[in-house]
């Protein structure tokens, strides 16, 4: 049976390898991608949504804290999934099962790095 992994991605993050990258993710698992007009709209109602839908696993990709356009939006983000985290914890979800990751948006091994990450839960 395939993981069922939740991706938040900046669509800023997004080229047509990083497309290329992610379709061949989803063969590897039951990947879904949500695209946001940047990491930092990511609230943490979303996060846990995805844990409620029965994803094993639930990650943010973010741009690099210096290369985002809406200057905080990463560290909005970042600081988002830290106290999802510990609501997680609270209501005994293992928190390792949540990620943020910054991205730089013109690395594409690092990209398929972090997504190869993702998929083999070392997060």
């Amino acid at each position: 049976m395939k993981k069922k992994i939740t991706i938040f991605i900046c669509i800023n993050l997004l080229n047509e390898k990083r497309i290329s990258i992610l379709n061949n993710a989803a063969k590897k698992a039951d990947l879904k991608i949500v695209k946001m007009p940047c990491s930092g709209m990511i609230k943490k109602v979303f996060l846990l949504r995805a844990f409620e839908a029965n994803s094993d696993i639930a990650a943010a990709l973010g741009c690099e804290k210096n290369e985002c356009r809406y200057i905080e939006g990463s560290i909005r983000a970042e600081k988002r999934v830290i106290r999802t985290k510990k609501i997680l914890d609270e209501i005994d979800i293992e928190n390792n099962r949540l990620a943020f990751f910054n991205i730089s948006s013109d690395d594409n091994k690092e990209f398929a790095e972090t997504i190869e990450k993702i998929l083999t839960e070392s997060l």
